[in-house]
C-alpha cells in the first residue's frame, strides 16, 4: 500500500468524522454536551448525559436527551425557554466529549482494542486510531454488525482495503456503528525455495506472478534452472505439482515455488568440464553399450543379407526447339520454361516408354534368360506379362540431369548387370519414338479439327451479316444514332432541375410544418426565424416594447383609471393587433410558396419520367444493333484466325519441338552400387556410438532421483552425513546387521554417520535428534535403530523413541510390547516414565510408540511433550526420535521445531530432488513464534555402489572382499 495515499485518506477521514457530522449524531449515555444561550451567560452550562439519558439545565431542570440529535435537543431547549423564560432564545449546542458509542478493531492492526466513536466515525478514522495496518495485513477487512435487538442476528460487511487505500475509492469508507467488531485479515503467504538468493515466505498480494515472487526472493541464483520452475499447490486438500510454469503464472496463497538446479547436477558452479560428461557416460555405460551393439548388429546383418544391385547409365542430350512462327520477322527466343525438362524426365520413366522397351526387346520370351526366378514373378499371367514387365522396367529407371548442361543421365538398376545395360540403351530409343508418335498424332488431329471448325465458322459469319443488314434497314439505324446521342443530355438536365426543385420543396415544407404547428398560438409563431426576421414584425415588436416600457413608467405615478394609462393601454392593444395581422400574413405567404414549390416538383417529375421512357425505348433498339454488330465481328475474327492457323500448321507440320541424341551408350557395370558394405558398417558404428551416448544423456536428464553425495551437496546445499550401501543379498535383515555383524560394511557406514553427528557441533553434539524422511519406505526406521545401536556401543546412554504414532515399527524390530508407550504418556494414562523404558541392548533404551491415538499431532505439540523432553534430557546422553514422513503428515514438522537437530533419510534412486527440496522448505520455513528447524544433514540409504563413480565401487568392493576373507583392520 502507498504510504502517502494512506496518510492522505486518514486525514480526510479524521476531518470528516468530527463535528461536521455531529448534527446527525444521536446522543447517548456518557456524552458531554456544552449548551450556550446567546446574551444569557447565566444559562450557559456543560452537562454529562446521565445513565437514564437526562442532563441538568438552569431554570428548567432535568431534560431527557438520550437518542436525540443535536438539532432536536436545540429545538427542545429553545421551546422550553420560550415558554415564559426567554424571548426568542438563540441556543447553540456541541458535543464536547463522545463517550456513548464504541467499536472493536482487531486483527492485523498495530493497536487492536476497544475504541470510542467520536461522532460519525468512518472505517479509516477507526483504523487511524488503532495505529494503522501491520505489514502482514491482507486486502480485506470484515465488519460484524448487529442486525437488530437480538445479539444472535448479525450483518457481515466486507471492505476492500486495496481499492479503499491504494486506489482512493472513498465510497468504500463505510461508517462504523455502535457495537461493530472490525477484523483486519492477515495476508496469505507463499513460499519460494530452491535456487534463489533469499528463500523465505512472502506476502501474497493480488496480481503477484511467478517472476515477481522470484524477484522478491532476490532473483535466481547462479545454479538455477530458469526453465524448470515448479509450483506445489493445494487443490481441494490435495497437493498438485505444476511443472515448467510460465513466468506470468499467477501465485496463490500457500503456493510453494521451487526453483531447481540446472541439468548437470553434480557439476561445479564455475563451468562444465569434460570429466562431468565422462561421469555421466560411465554411469550409463551399459545403456550406451546395449544401444551400440543393437545398432551395429542390425546394420551388419542388413548389409550382408542384401542382394547386390548394378547400375548401367547412358547419357542423352535433350534440346528444346520451338516451332518457327511465320508471322514473326525477327529471330525467335525460347521463353523460360522450368517445367519443360521435368516433363521430359517423367516421360522417360513413363509406362508408355517402358512398354515400347518390352516390345523392342521381346522381354516376354527373353526375360527368363536373365533371371532364374522369373517364373515366380510372371507365373501364369499370360497377357498381363507385358504389363508386369513394363512396371519392372519403369520402376528401375533413374533420370538425373547433369548440372549446367542439357545432358541427362538415364540409369537402370538391376541385380543382373547385362540386363541393366540392355534396358538403359533401349530406353533412349524408345523415348525418341514416343515423342515422335505424340507429335505426329497431335498434328494430324489439329489439322482435321481446325478444317472442320473453319467451315462451321464461315456459315455462321454469312448468316450474322445478313441478319445485321436486315435489322438496319427495318429500324432506320442512321436516324436512331442521333436521337440516342441527344436523349442523355436531356435526361441529365431534367434530373438536375428536379433535384433543385425537390430540395427547395423540402426546405419550404420544413418551414411550413413549423408554421402549421404554431398557427393557433401566435406567440410561438413569432419565435420562428422566418417570421421573426420579417422587417414589419421586427418594427412592431420594437414599438410594442416601447409601449410596455411607457406603461410600466406610468404605473409608478398613475392608476389604471387615469386617462394617460387608458391611452397608453389602447396604443399597446392596437400595436399587438397589428402584429397578429402581420404574423398571419407571413404564414399565408409561406403556405402559398409551399404549394407553388410542390406543383413545380410534380411537373418536373412527370417530364423526367416521359424522357426516361423514350430513352429506354431507344436503348433497347440500339442494344440489339450492337449485339448483331459484335456477333458479325466475332465470327469474322474467329474465321480469319482459323484459316491462318491451318496454313501455318500445314507448313510447320513436320518440324519437331524436341531433339534427342544419345551422347554416350551404357557399358556393362563391373561392381555393384548397393550395398556399400564399408560405408554402411562405418555409419552403423557412428550412429550406434553417438546414439548410445545421446540416450545415456537423455536418461540422465529424465532421472531426477538422488544418486551420489556430491549431487546432493551441490544441488541442495545440505551436508551428507553418510551413505548406507544397497543390500545385494536377498533374505538379509538390515535392521539386525549391526547386532549380528558389527564389522560388516553396513555397520561401518552407520559408524561413519555416527562420527558425522558427533562432530556436527563445535561445543557438544545435539542431544535430541529427529530422524525422518520425505516419504514411506526410505529407511528412516532402519537408520534410527542401527544408528542408536552404533552410538550406544560407543559408551553413550542412548534412548530411541518411536515418534511415529501412525504406523510404528520400532517395537517390532526389538520384539517389544506396544501396549503402552509415548502415546499413553502424552495422553496422561501413564505417569511413570520408567515403566515405558525398555533395554534391548547395553546403553540402549527404547520407548515404543504405544497404541495409535486419534490425534497424534495434538499430542506431539502438547505441553506434556515439553515436560517429557526436559525429563529425558537429564537422564540420557543422546535421544533419537523416529517420526512419520514429512510429506504425508505434520508430525515431523512439529518434532523438528522442538528438538535439537533433524536428519533426513533419502533413498538413492527413489527419492526425487523435488520432494527433498519441498520438504526442506517446510523445515526451513519460519513458524508463528519465529522458530526454525536445525537441519544436521542427509543420510543416503540404498546407495548402489555398482552404478556410482569408480572410486566408490573400488572402495566398497575391496573392503567387502577383505571382510569376507577375515582381513578386517581395526
Amino acid at each position: 500500500m502507498s504510504k502517502y495515499s494512506l496518510i492522505f485518506c486518514l486525514i480526510l477521514s479524521i476531518l470528516a468524522g468530527g463535528n461536521v457530522f455531529a448534527q446527525d449524531y444521536r446522543v447517548g449515555e456518557g456524552d458531554v454536551l456544552k449548551v450556550t444561550v446567546y446574551d444569557h451567560d447565566d444559562l450557559n452550562t456543560t452537562s454529562r448525559v446521565s445513565g437514564d439519558g437526562f442532563i441538568d439545565f438552569p431554570l428548567i431542570g432535568h431534560i431527557e436527551v438520550k437518542g436525540l440529535t443535536i438539532t432536536q435537543i436545540t429545538d427542545k431547549i429553545s421551546s422550553l425557554l420560550s415558554d415564559g423564560y426567554v424571548v426568542k432564545p438563540q441556543v447553540t449546542i456541541f458535543i464536547q466529549e463522545f463517550k456513548s458509542k464504541k467499536a472493536f478493531i482487531i486483527g492485523e492492526v498495530k493497536n487492536p482494542g476497544l475504541y470510542v466513536l467520536p461522532g460519525q466515525t468512518t472505517f479509516l478514522a477507526l483504523l487511524s486510531e488503532a495505529g494503522g495496518l501491520n505489514k502482514d495485513a491482507g486486502d480485506k477487512a470484515i465488519i460484524k454488525r448487529k442486525a437488530g435487538a437480538s445479539d444472535n442476528q448479525e450483518n457481515i460487511l466486507t471492505v476492500d482495503l486495496k481499492d479503499l487505500i491504494e486506489k482512493g475509492d472513498t465510497s468504500l469508507d463505510v461508517m462504523i456503528a455502535d457495537g461493530d467488531s472490525v477484523y483486519v485479515t492477515k495476508a496469505g503467504v507463499f513460499y519460494v525455495t530452491g535456487e534463489v538468493k533469499k528463500p523465505d515466505a512472502y506476502k501474497c498480494e493480488e496480481g503477484t506472478t511467478v517472476i515477481k515472487a522470484i524477484t522478491m526472493a532476490g532473483g535466481f541464483s547462479d545454479k538455477a534452472s530458469k526453465g524448470r520452475v515448479k509450483i506445489v499447490r493445494k487443490v481441494d486438500g490435495k497437493e498438485e505439482v505444476l511443472e515448467k510454469v510460465k513466468m506470468d503464472e499467477p501465485v496463490l496463497p500457500d503456493d510453494v515455488i521451487i526453483v531447481p538446479e540446472s541439468f548437470f547436477l553434480g557439476m561445479e558452479e564455475r563451468e562444465i568440464h569434460l570429466r562431468d560428461y565422462l561421469k555421466i557416460i560411465y554411469k550409463r555405460r551399459y545403456t550406451a553399450l546395449v544401444f551400440f551393439l543393437i545398432v551395429c548388429a542390425i546394420v551388419i546383418i542388413g548389409t550382408l543379407s542384401t542382394t547386390p544391385v548394378y547400375r548401367a547409365t547412358t547419357k542423352v542430350l535433350i534440346e528444346k526447339v520451338e516451332p518457327y512462327n511465320l508471322t514473326m520477322m525477327s529471330p525467335y527466343y525460347s521463353p523460360y520454361d522450368p517445367e519443360y525438362y521435368e516433363t521430359q524426365y517423367q516421360l522417360i520413366k513413363s509406362k508408355a516408354v517402358a512398354q515400347k522397351v518390352v516390345s523392342m526387346l521381346s522381354l516376354e520370351t527373353t526375360y527368363a534368360s536373365y533371371f532364374k526366378d522369373s517364373e515366380k514373378l510372371l507365373g501364369s499371367s499370360g497377357s498381363n506379362a507385358a504389363n508386369i514387365l513394363a512396371d519392372i522396367v519403369s520402376g528401375g529407371i533413374v533420370v538425373a540431369p547433369v548440372k549446367n548442361s542439357k545432358i541427362v543421365d538415364v540409369s537402370y538398376l538391376s541385380t543382373n548387370p547385362e540386363f541393366a545395360t540392355l534396358i538403359v540403351n533401349s530406353v533412349a530409343k524408345a523415348y525418341i519414338d514416343e515423342i515422335l508418335d505424340m507429335k505426329m498424332s497431335a498434328s494430324r488431329y489439329s489439322l482435321e479439327w481446325m478444317t472442320k471448325k473453319a467451315e462451321e465458322e464461315k456459315t455462321k459469319l454469312e448468316k450474322s451479316e445478313r441478319a445485321l443488314q436486315e435489322y438496319m434497314r427495318a429500324h432506320d439505324i442512321v436516324t436512331l444514332q442521333d436521337r440516342v446521342a441527344i436523349t442523355p443530355e436531356k435526361l441529365s438536365e431534367f434530373n438536375t432541375q428536379l433535384m433543385r426543385a425537390e430540395t427547395k420543396r423540402k426546405e419550404i415544407e420544413s418551414l411550413y410544418n413549423q408554421v402549421l404547428s404554431v398557427t393557433k398560438n401566435l406567440r410561438e409563431a413569432e419565435t420562428l426565424p422566418a417570421i421573426a426576421s420579417e422587417p414589419t414584425v421586427q418594427s412592431l415588436r420594437g414599438q410594442i416594447l416601447k409601449a410596455e416600457q411607457n406603461i410600466e413608467e406610468l404605473t409608478k405615478k398613475y392608476g389604471k383609471k387615469h386617462p394617460a394609462m387608458i391611452k397608453a393601454e389602447e396604443e399597446l392593444r392596437v400595436l399587438r393587433q397589428k402584429r397578429e395581422q402581420e404574423i398571419r400574413r407571413v404564414i399565408n405567404s409561406i403556405r402559398n410558396e409551399y404549394e407553388l414549390a410542390k406543383a413545380n416538383e410534380s411537373s418536373l417529375r412527370r417530364t423526367l419520367a416521359g424522357t426516361k421512357s423514350e430513352a429506354q425505348s431507344l436503348n433497347e433498339k440500339f442494344i440489339e444493333f450492337g449485339v448483331l454488330t459484335r456477333e458479325v465481328e466475332t465470327n469474322r475474327q474467329l474465321y480469319d484466325a482459323l484459316i491462318k492457323k491451318i496454313k501455318e500448321q500445314s507448313v510447320t507440320e513436320e518440324i519437331q519441338t524436341v531433339n534427342v541424341w544419345v551422347v554416350e551408350k551404357a557399358e556393362k557395370p563391373v561392381s555393384p552400387v548397393k550395398p556399400r558394405k564399408a560405408l554402411n558398417i562405418l555409419l552403423g558404428i557412428i550412429v550406434g556410438l553417438f546414439g548410445g551416448v545421446g540416450l545415456a544423456f537423455f536418461f540422465e536428464y529424465l532421472d531426477n532421483t538422488i544418486k551420489t553425495p556430491e549431487d546432493v551437496e551441490n544441488r541442495i546445499g545440505v551436508p551428507v552425513l553418510g551413505t548406507v550401501p544397497l543390500m545385494e543379498k536377498k533374505g538379509e535383515n538390515i535392521e539386525e546387521i549391526v547386532f549380528k555383524e558389527p564389522q560388516n560394511i553396513f555397520a561401518e557406514s552407520y559408524k561413519t554417520i555416527r562420527t558425522a553427528i558427533l562432530l556436527s557441533s563445535a561445543d557438544r553434539p545435539p542431544k535430541n535428534i529427529l530422524i525422518t524422511s520425505m516419504a514411506m519406505e526410505e529407511g528412516k526406521t532402519v537408520t534410527s535403530v542401527n544408528l542408536a545401536i552404533t552410538i550406544a556401543r560407543l559408551g553413550y546412554s542412548v534412548l530411541l523413541i518411536d515418534g511415529d504414532l501412525r504406523k510404528p515399527r520400532v517395537h517390532s524390530v526389538f520384539n517389544l510390547n506396544n501396549l503402552s508407550g509415548l502415546s499413553t504418556y502424552l495422553a496422561g494414562t501413564t505417569s511413570d516414565i520408567g515403566t515405558l523404558l525398555k533395554s534391548p541392548a547395553m546403553n540402549l533404551s527404547v520407548i515404543p510408540s504405544g497404541p495409535v491415538p486419534p490425534n497424534p499431532s495434538e499430542l506431539l505439540g502438547s505441553n506434556r511433550m515439553q515436560e517429557l523432553l526436559e525429563i529425558l534430557s537429564e537422564r540420557f546422553d543422546m535421544i533419537l526420535w523416529d517420526s512419520p514422513p514429512l510429506m504425508t503428515v505434520t508430525d515431523g514438522l512439529i518434532l523438528s521445531r522442538i528438538l535439537d537437530g533433524t536428519i533426513v533419510v533419502v533413498r538413492a534412486g527413489k527419492t526425487t530432488y523435488d520432494s527433498v527440496m519441498r520438504g526442506l522448505s517446510y523445515l526451513r520455513g519460519k513458524r508463528a513464534d519465529d522458530s526454525t528447524s536445525h537441519l544436521l544433514g542427509v543420510v543416503i540409504n540404498g546407495f548402489d555402489i555398482r552404478n556410482s563413480e569408480y572410486i566408490y565401487s573400488q572402495y566398497y568392493h575391496t573392503y567387502s572382499s577383505s571382510q569376507e576373507s577375515g582381513e578386517v583392520k581395526q
